[in-house]
This record gives C-alpha cells, structure tokens and sequence, in this order.
C-alpha cells in the first residue's frame, strides 16, 4: 500500500502488512520522525537522496549532553544504527526537494517516549509515531490534545511544542492557532521531570487535510521580527482575555535554548 505527501490513515484493531509513506520536503533542514514500523536508518538514507558530505550523513538523532547537539550517523556507524526509534525525532537534509519514503508496518498502539536527561538540558526532540494528524493545542481539540495529555511532565516554562520552519525554533502552544502536527514531523519539548515518558495516545489521531488547521483565533496578536543581516528571530505577543502579567501555564512560553545561538528577541 502507498500513501501520499498530507494523507493519512487511521487503522481501528490490527493491521498486517506493508506501507509506503510518501513525505515531501524542501532542500532545507527538516526534523523527521518515522511513521511506520522496522525502517532501516542506513536504507531510509541511501534510497532517498540524503546529503553526504565526506564521510558524514546529514541525518542525525539530537543529543542534549553536548555543545554539538547533532550526532550525525557516519560510514562507519550507520550501518549498525538499526531502526528508527519510535516516537523518536531527527534531522535530515536532502539534496534537493522532493520526496523521502518510510516503509515498513503500521502502528496500531499508543506510544510512550521514554526522554533523556541530558548533560545540558533537559530539551528532547519527539515525533509523530502515527500515520495521521495529532492536535497540539486547545484551538484545536479543546478535549484533549498533546499538551493536555503531556502538562504534568512539560516544565511549567515551556508548555509548548517548539518546531523548525526553515530558520528558527517555534513554540506553539494554547495561545497559538489550531495546530495538528502531520506524519512524518517532530518537534522539541522540555521537560520538569528527569527522563520522564512523552505519551502519544492512539485516541489523539485524526485526518487533517493540511498541516494546520483552517480555524483562526480570534485574539489580537503581535509578531515582531528582527534580523542581524544573516539571521532572523521572531517573538509573538498574544492578547488574550483572562490573561495575566505572572506566568500563564500553557499560554506563555520560554524561548527555545536547546541549540547554540547568540540571537533572540523574547518579551516578559
């Protein structure tokens, strides 16, 4: 079975057999995470067009015990790396945009990410174990969604999911439009608890048509960007009623600090 780029499959029971999962990118940085059972990391990375630069393969599960953050597989460790982790996400660059294809089984259980306490912080980057949308924020299922799910373990600073698009880490949480994470994505979060468990219950996912949902919100907000001439930052203020000027658990979010980076705008 092939499913396509933005489609999605909810199984109800048991699933046997085999799928192809197509997911396309751009020539930039993406932040993965596989979608489907027992894909192999070197075979994901020969079959589909991922950059190699000397001996080093531009796919990489993200460390947080060190500076370097990336621990990118090489010719002598992608052979043994296995298969993706569940739940589990990575960075990975194409050379050139178009398509990558995870095969394997479908899943049909809920998932539990066990996270690392790492040397340097607490940042672990998860992803989308399913083969359907799954909503992050209020705006978007106000029964439940990941961060319902998750709050008890997310510090209290970065109630949020924080994703890549393309130039900087943004955080999304209940302040934030309607968003569903699609297949194939993952994101950071920051945890209160040492090597505490993400959970991805099955009873979050849904079919979206597109990455975020149509819904608008109807707060006012704020964006204010600022550059250096090479890099680009943003923060976003949101008037909302019942706001307060003390922490707002869900709704106020910490900058991203799991990378090496020496330009932010951020409000307090």
């Amino acid at each position: 079975f092939i499913a396509q780029h933005n489609s999605s499959i909810i199984v109800k029971g048991n699933a046997v057999g085999h799928i192809s999962y197509h997911k396309t990118l751009s020539n930039k940085w993406h932040l993965i995470s596989c979608p489907v059972k027992f894909q192999n990391i070197e075979d994901f990375s020969l079959n589909n067009n991922i950059v190699k630069k000397g001996s080093k393969y531009a796919i990489a599960p993200y460390t947080n015990n060190s500076i370097a953050a990336w621990n990118y597989y090489t010719e002598n460790t992608i052979q043994s790396a296995g298969n993706f982790s569940v739940g589990k996400g990575y960075a990975t660059l194409r050379n050139k945009a178009g398509n990558i294809c995870f095969s394997g089984g479908i899943r049909t259980e809920s998932i539990k990410v066990k996270t690392t306490k790492g040397a340097k912080s607490n940042w672990n980057l998860v992803g989308n174990p399913f083969l359907s949308y799954i909503p992050i924020n209020n705006t978007a299922q106000s029964a439940q969604n990941f961060l319902l799910k998750n709050a008890a373990i997310l510090s209290p600073f970065y109630q949020a999911i924080y994703v890549w698009d393309g130039s900087n880490y943004l955080p999304i949480n209940h302040a934030s439009k309607a968003t569903y994470i699609p297949p194939g994505e993952s994101f950071f979060v920051h945890t209160a608890i040492d090597n505490a468990t993400i959970i991805f219950p099955k009873s979050l996912e849904e079919h979206r048509p597109n990455k975020m949902a149509k819904k608008t919100s109807k707060n006012t907000t704020i964006t204010i960007w600022m550059s250096n001439g090479t890099q680009k930052t943003s923060t976003t203020i949101n008037y909302i009623k019942g706001g307060t000027r003390s922490l707002d658990i869900g709704y106020d979010a910490g900058i991203f600090l799991g990378a090496t980076s020496n330009f932010y705008i951020y409000t307090l």
